[in-house]
């Protein structure tokens, strides 16, 4: 596992980062054989906060330029290493939203990520680094089950980020 030498909760200062060990067949085929999976984990997400205002406004519109974005979550060196490796799975994913009308779904489970952002170390702020990106991460899989759970649930984060519903813009 590569780690990012920064202070966490476990006392050393590494920030250990799992490289997703999925393919395109794999994510297709769970959407295909288990769809339901995919849609809970969503609904899990939701399930870390009780959401009192379905309206906030938030900008969802995908940005022109990927790279201006990494520079202000200080994510350049994280997002090569390791969403731009998964864009071919998030396009499954993508359809996926689409043909199940799960917009909504992808919108309240990002409301609560971005609040768990903003309040992070009470910051008061949307943008991301490598060491929250670690910390949503841990905090979003470490209470799931098997492998592939987690695995998905590590999709869904990176894809969250890569459609700008996460992050700053």
């Amino acid at each position: 596992m590569p780690s990012v030498n920064q202070n966490n909760q476990y006392g050393d200062n590494n920030v250990y980062i799992m490289r997703l060990t999925v393919d395109v067949g794999w994510i297709q085929n769970i959407i295909f054989n288990n769809p339901e999976q995919v849609t809970n984990l969503l609904e899990k997400i939701e399930e870390y906060e009780e959401l009192e205002n379905d309206n906030e406004d938030y900008d969802t519109s995908p940005m022109d330029d990927i790279e201006d974005k990494n520079k202000k979550n200080n994510l350049e060196e994280f997002y090569k290493e390791f969403i731009q490796q998964e864009e071919s799975k998030f396009e499954v994913l993508e359809d996926f939203i689409k043909e199940n009308d799960l917009g909504l779904k992808v919108e309240r489970a990002s409301k609560v990520i971005r609040r768990a952002i903003y309040s992070y170390n009470d910051r008061c702020s949307n943008k991301l680094t490598p060491q929250i990106f670690q910390e949503l991460l841990t905090n979003f899989t470490e209470n799931l089950n098997s492998h592939d759970e987690k695995n998905l649930m590590e999709l869904w984060i990176y894809f969250l980020y890569r459609y700008c519903f996460i992050g700053e813009k």
